[in-house]
């Protein structure tokens, strides 16, 4: 699966997120998306730091998970705090995708939730994210996840990444 980093209304409607409403099927898509919201939450809001999955439509993925990284009726900004929730729920969310659907590994593939539009930067996100995937693993030792991507485009990022990945993680 892949995780979009979304709004509490799961608005695909511009950079990633909209790349992702268009390789799942554009309006159709977003229209699931929109009925998820509708079956699974309260006011239709995803609450910040929650996670909502789709199918992934026609893309190559098999879901879509979309994690409230932003609440803008709140703030145009995210946090440390809200970011570090997402990833935890996302990791969450895949352990209950595997054992209902009896999988048996798992690849996840995350983006560096709230850098760049979010307000923070690529460090503070990939740290947050760490600190989840840290949590996580500690109480769930046990886990079927084989592999998280952290996705970025940009090659100065991802050697940024590495490092912050190297201090937290005994790397192979």
């Amino acid at each position: 699966c892949i995780v979009n980093s979304s709004n509490t209304s799961i608005g695909l409607g511009s950079g990633v997120s909209s790349a992702i409403r268009q390789a799942c099927g554009g309006v159709e898509f977003q229209e699931e998306c929109r009925a998820v919201l509708e079956e699974q939450f309260a006011d239709s809001t995803l609450p910040q730091g929650e996670v909502a999955i789709t199918t992934g439509g026609t893309s190559q993925y098999r879901w879509i998970f979309h994690a409230a990284t932003m609440d803008f009726k709140k703030s145009n900004k995210t946090t440390y705090a809200a970011v570090r929730s997402c990833m935890l729920n996302s990791l969450k969310t895949a352990e209950r995708v595997i054992e209902v659907e009896g999988l048996d590994d798992f690849t996840i593939g995350v983006p560096l939730f709230g850098s760049d539009t979010g307000g923070l930067s690529a460090e503070d996100s990939c740290n947050a994210i760490c600190e989840a995937m840290k949590a996580h693993f500690k109480n769930n030792r046990e886990s079927l996840i084989s592999q998280i991507l952290i996705v970025n485009k940009k090659p100065d990022v991802c050697n940024t990444v590495k490092l912050i990945l190297e201090r937290h993680f005994v790397m192979r």
